[in-house]
């Protein structure tokens, strides 16, 4: 009688080189898929974060401005009924008047974008009451060049022509304001628009 004897038998070494080998790629590719959700879930993050900056500024911006030209005294009406919209390649300013009663002796309110500006393009909102023009007067940073940068801040005037007295006055009725932003990367980019009506409806002055 015969017995065959079966002896075990285990993995050889270049099984065990291989199984190694195809289980790092196996973890590396998890790792890959992992990491890049990651990036396309911050950089996702990152994008609603500027549009919501942006929004904000805009709201901040159309809220102000629709107060243009109000007063509750009528005698002084003809007073605040006044704007001033700049316009240029370099520059977007504008300058207008209202009664604010937590603030009655500032009347003067403004914001104004330089795109020349060296210290990292912001829109600038006038916090002194003594500005003739768009280079005089306090102006404070609405953006943060740490979170977002304005490219762009254009205003629009839609107006119509009034009669007062002898003369024809330009009234302005709406602006459309247009505002583009990008994050301190520059790797995202918002661009919002939107028409702000005055029901005030200032006079343009030169």
């Amino acid at each position: 009688m015969h017995l065959k004897l079966h002896t075990q038998q285990g993995l050889s070494l270049i099984e065990m080189m291989l199984a190694t080998a195809m289980g790092l790629l196996l973890l590396a590719g998890i790792s890959s898929l992992s990491l890049s959700n990651l990036f396309t879930s911050t950089d996702t993050q990152r994008s609603i974060i500027l549009q919501q900056d942006t929004q904000a500024m805009l709201s901040l911006i159309s809220r102000d401005l629709r107060r243009a030209g109000y007063h509750p005294d009528d005698n002084q009406i003809s007073e605040m009924r006044k704007i001033w919209i700049i316009n240029t390649a370099g520059q977007s300013c504008v300058l207008f008047r209202y009664h604010n009663p937590d603030f009655p002796d500032k009347n003067t309110h403004g914001f104004q974008f330089t795109a020349s500006d060296k210290a990292g393009n912001f829109v600038n909102m006038l916090t002194s009451n003594n500005a003739s023009s768009c280079n005089d007067g306090q102006w404070q940073p609405l953006n943060s060049p740490r979170n977002i940068l304005i490219t762009q801040f254009k205003i629009t005037p839609q107006y119509s022509l009034e009669k007062a007295g002898n003369t024809v006055k330009t009234v302005i009725n709406s602006l459309d304001i247009d505002l583009e932003a990008t994050d301190n990367a520059g790797k995202f980019k918002a661009h919002l628009n939107q028409n702000v009506q005055l029901r005030n409806r200032p006079f343009l002055q030169e």
